[in-house]
């Protein structure tokens, strides 16, 4: 992954990260995190590791957790 799309990867999954996080009580956004992030991943021609994908799925659903 070149260092341009890898900065665009970065922003675009703390895009999707910050917008879990706004979920409000009652309403879960884990799920269309994890499926964003799998189009973003799909867009990079699966060049991730498996671990690093179970770790950012790990930072989303944590990120459904916090309650503004």
């Amino acid at each position: 992954m070149s260092l341009k799309n890898q900065d665009i990867f970065l922003q675009a999954m703390g895009f999707i990260i910050d917008a879990v996080a706004l979920s409000t009580e009652g309403e879960s956004r884990a799920d269309m995190g994890i499926y964003l992030m799998s189009l973003l991943v799909a867009d990079q021609k699966g060049e991730l590791k498996p671990e690093k994908l179970a770790a950012i799925k790990q930072l989303i659903e944590m990120a459904d957790e916090i309650r503004t």
